[in-house]
């Protein structure tokens, strides 16, 4: 696997993450000096409010509206005792491990590709993904959707990487925070239980194929109101 192409294709992921944090203060200052313009998702505040519900010792589910795992709670309790922007800063970061897992599955997918090759298209893609403004606008404005994504993503690299007892915990995970994941099951199990069309390797057809749902999905995700 041509992973050794990552030490030359560090940048993308450093701009990546100087553009989300950037983001992230200029969210602020607009919640704070625009208003009513306001740049935080309405969830990002139910995400706080249930953490403070658990800081009180009671259900994050008191909060009315709150209809995400106890887990996304527990996770923005750095909101109350930190800082109101620390889950967007993880939010971005899952973001930017978001194009790793595909950076890995890129290589996975194309291991016919030269090394040349390989590296020119996928420094191309990174810097698709870091200065993707949907992505960008979707973490910094304080949507979770990253997480759930880099689960998802780590999975399929996981099952190309015949890691299936890994990959089955990261997938759980992933349809655990949000229940949507589960519409790739069907190709998992396809390309799980198909038979192998060489002593080695699977066919990957099926899991190129949920691969593709993510990328066409997961760009134009909208917020559920």
């Amino acid at each position: 696997m041509k992973l050794d192409i990552l030490e030359k294709n560090i940048s993308p992921f450093l701009l990546a993450t100087v553009v989300r944090i950037v983001f992230v203060a200029i969210g602020r200052f607009i919640d704070r000096s625009l208003f009513p313009l306001q740049y935080t998702d309405i969830d990002y505040h139910i995400y706080t409010d249930a953490a403070n519900s658990i800081l009180q010792g009671q259900s994050p589910y008191e909060r009315p509206t709150y209809r995400y795992p106890p887990a996304l709670a527990l996770l923005m309790l750095p909101n109350i005792l930190l800082h109101p922007v620390v889950g967007k800063v993880i939010f971005s970061l899952f973001d930017v491990a978001c194009m790793y897992e595909i950076y890995l599955l890129q290589a996975l997918c194309k291991p016919e590709l030269p090394h040349s090759e390989l590296k020119k298209e996928s420094r191309f893609w990174l810097y698709v993904m870091a200065l993707n403004p949907v992505s960008i606008c979707i973490c910094t404005r304080g949507s979770s959707d990253s997480i759930h994504t880099y689960f998802l993503l780590l999975a399929l690299r996981l099952l190309l990487t015949q890691k299936t007892y890994l990959a089955s915990v990261a997938y759980a995970i992933a349809v655990y925070l949000r229940i949507f994941p589960i519409i790739y099951l069907p190709a998992i199990a396809v390309y799980l239980f198909a038979k192998p069309t060489t002593p080695t390797h699977r066919n990957d057809l099926a899991i190129t194929r949920a691969l593709s749902l993510i990328h066409i999905s997961e760009p134009t995700r909208q917020r559920q109101p």
